[in-house]
């Protein structure tokens, strides 16, 4: 009896004592997931803060270029643009409301010295008798800003400035007079600095060439160049115009180049002085019109502010109170005291804590398969646990994904091993209505048998089906075209290097197609560039329609476009772009007056000849061709 009343009292302090500390140790394995949780979202929703910033730079810079090409066409329209033409063009645009940051729009001209005396008399002419070119130096040539909008404040002192002088500048200038493209130069303090308040500059330049003149080579684009038209940018004005209110929960630096070096430093929107926020941070290196730029970012505010980091400490509360509860009403039980009659109050208290964690609990026995789920699981999957009771292994092999069923059967192979330190899986679960829930398991073994086998094994269930999602829309996003959701270049040229070295292993027939709008430039112009966005989407969606599965279709960039067909040869090629250049023909784009427009394509193809070559050749072959059907006539298909 005495022994009997001695055991008694032993298990009524060890067992309350043992489930409390495994109580804490299955709290502490849902603190560490909800830890990670809170990570993970943290970084997401930084990633994508960050990819948005970066896009909203990129967008507004390419506004920029198409203000400039727009102007450009106001040159190439006119014999002669007077002073006063410019001064209209530019009032039209409303720079300050529509492109916040620039300073103004000017126009350089490039004056050679013979006529440098003639140039200055006729400047003086029109009202400005102290216009001169500045510097003075002797030079062979001269540049001269002659035309500044808006004409007054900052941008007087601009008035007669040979840029050309200046060597960030120059280089600038003279990488757009060569390439024909627009450029931007390297960190400048612009001339329209007064001494107070100065900001970090540069300039975005576009070359005008004399009507009339063809420029297509570099020799033809030097002889004829007239002049630049340009903006000048204050880095701080600008940024705040991109920005506004929506990035005050970011840290952003940009650095001139490609190193971040502090004479390099161009823009800062938080200072020094900012709190530290972890190891949230990330640098880019981005094009802006032919120039790097260096992108620092990182939260402005503490991590807190951007999810929810009191979740774990609530799992610490409430798991800790749990594991209170269950030992004091083990211990209950065991003693039979007065108190036994408040086993049923208490074991609901320890329901509703469970509910209110939002976790599945679950212990399996893995000699006999007898497991036990709490009701949370169920309701993951849209079920009552009493719907699916009694319950076993056998009852969660049910529901999970045929592939996830093997991952997790591999991954507990090792854990009971000794290759993993714990058991973890992602798996797919069937839910109730048909669809597929994302459940993150993780557990342990508890209990061993005297010859080491696996006994009891405890853990927990919690869906991860947001955060699953939300992965795949960032992949979607690295992946695909913002405005077509075809492949983006980086994707494309990625999967042609994959198709191209299938093809010359298993030596089968590939082709490559370059597709582009004609006159799309015309469509931008006339109509604005939402209807042009709405034409290169309606080609998206043709390029979607019409090809085959296992065919890839991309958006290269601007109105280009190409497409891979893997196992097709070039007669096959030709008559896939050809139903394509058709079905764009027979296509037509709606004004906002209601009024129809329509627009053809002009395609190149080529095939693969020879296994010693690689896709960027391959992409040349057919930018070639695509050359040649412009060339000819547009509208057509040319196999190259």
């Amino acid at each position: 009896m005495k022994i009997t009343k001695y055991f008694h009292l032993k298990m009524s302090v060890a067992l309350p004592i043992f489930t409390f500390l495994f109580s804490l140790w299955m709290t502490y394995e849902v603190f560490h997931i909800a830890q990670l949780e809170v990570k993970h979202k943290a970084q997401v929703n930084f990633d994508f803060r960050v990819r948005e910033a970066t896009n909203h730079i990129n967008e507004r810079m390419q506004a920029y270029e198409q203000v400039l090409l727009g102007t450009a066409g106001l040159f190439k329209a006119s014999k002669n643009i007077e002073r006063n033409e410019f001064k209209q063009y530019v009032a039209m645009l409303n720079l300050t409301k529509n492109y916040p940051g620039v300073q103004g729009l000017g126009f350089s001209l490039i004056i050679p010295e013979a006529k440098k005396t003639q140039h200055i008399a006729s400047i003086r002419s029109e009202g400005f008798p102290e216009y001169t070119i500045r510097p003075d130096d002797p030079r062979d040539i001269y540049t001269s800003i002659i035309y500044i909008e808006p004409f007054y404040n900052r941008n007087l002192r601009a008035f007669g400035y040979d840029m050309f002088t200046h060597p960030i500048r120059h280089e600038a200038m003279q990488k757009a007079m060569d390439s024909g493209k627009a450029i931007i130069s390297g960190k400048v303090k612009l001339v329209q600095e007064s001494g107070k308040q100065e900001q970090a500059g540069f300039l975005m330049y576009l070359p005008i060439y004399r009507n009339g003149t063809n420029n297509d080579t570099l020799l033809e684009r030097r002889e004829n160049i007239l002049g630049w038209v340009y903006f000048p940018f204050r880095m701080n004005d600008l940024m705040n115009g991109i920005f506004g209110e929506n990035a005050t929960d970011l840290h952003i630096k940009i650095f001139d180049g490609e190193r971040m070096l502090n004479e390099a430093l161009m823009y800062d929107s938080g200072g020094s002085n900012l709190p530290s926020t972890g190891e949230l941070g990330k640098t880019l290196q981005v094009q802006i019109a032919g120039h790097a730029w260096t992108i620092y970012i990182r939260p402005s505010l503490p991590i807190s502010s951007l999810v929810d980091v009191y979740y774990p400490k609530l799992v610490v509360v409430i798991g800790t109170i749990i594991s209170f509860l269950l030992s004091l009403l083990i211990w209950f039980l065991l003693t039979g005291r007065k108190y036994a009659s408040d086993l049923g109050v208490e074991h609901q208290r320890l329901d509703s804590i469970l509910e209110g964690t939002h976790v599945g609990t679950w212990e399996w026995n893995v000699q006999t398969g007898k497991t036990k789920f709490n009701d949370r699981w169920a309701h993951m999957m849209g079920y009552e646990l009493s719907e699916l009771e009694p319950t076993s292994i056998e009852t969660w092999t049910k529901f999970v994904h045929p592939d996830d069923a093997t991952t997790s059967g591999n991954l507990l192979e090792k854990y009971f091993s000794g290759e993993l330190a714990y058991y973890e899986c992602e798996a797919r679960m069937r839910h109730k209505s048909g669809h597929w829930v994302w459940v993150l398991t993780r557990g342990k073994v508890a209990t061993w048998t005297p010859d080491g086998k696996p006994l009891m094994m405890y853990g927990t269930h919690m869906e991860i089906s947001q955060r699953k999602q939300l992965e795949l829309e960032l992949t979607k996003q690295a992946h695909l075209d913002y405005l077509t959701e075809l492949s983006n270049r980086r994707h494309f040229m990625a999967r042609g290097e994959v198709e191209l070295s299938r093809a010359i292993r298993y030596d089968t027939p590939l082709s490559l197609i370059m597709l582009d709008i004609d006159f799309f430039k015309n469509v931008n112009d006339t109509y604005g560039h939402q209807v042009g966005d709405t034409v290169l989407q309606v080609i998206g969606k043709i390029c979607q329609d019409t090809l085959r599965n296992v065919d890839l279709a991309g958006r290269l960039g601007g109105e280009e476009f190409a497409v891979i067909l893997p196992e097709t040869p070039a007669k096959e090629a030709l008559e896939v772009a050809e139903r394509l250049r058709e079905a764009i023909a027979k296509t037509e784009v709606t004004l906002p007056t209601g009024l129809p427009i329509h627009f053809t394509a002009s395609i190149g193809i080529t095939t693969l000849h020879d296994k010693n070559i690689n896709f960027d050749m391959l992409l040349n072959r057919a930018d070639k061709a695509l050359y040649k059907a412009k060339e000819t006539g547009r509208n057509k298909s040319c196999v190259g």
